[in-house]
């Protein structure tokens, strides 16, 4: 977000490249405000997911997932 504010983008010209990239608008805005929470996949993404990724790939993202999610509870 802020890079691209520093090569010329205005701020709704930056949250909007960032919803057209799939970010929800409140991630976009959060990361805006600069705030930090966690990410969540939306569920229009996780039904897109679910169309185009091979059975193999969503269970290696799902695993990832399991993963980052472990680690933050240490």
């Amino acid at each position: 977000f802020h890079a691209s504010m520093v090569l010329g983008l205005s701020r709704s010209e930056a949250i909007s490249a960032m919803r057209v990239g799939g970010l929800s608008g409140d991630n976009a805005s959060a990361i805006a405000n600069n705030k930090y929470r966690d990410y969540r996949i939306s569920k229009s993404l996780s039904k897109q997911m679910r169309r185009e990724l091979s059975p193999e790939e969503m269970q290696k993202r799902q695993e990832i997932g399991r993963e980052l999610m472990m680690q933050q509870g240490e």
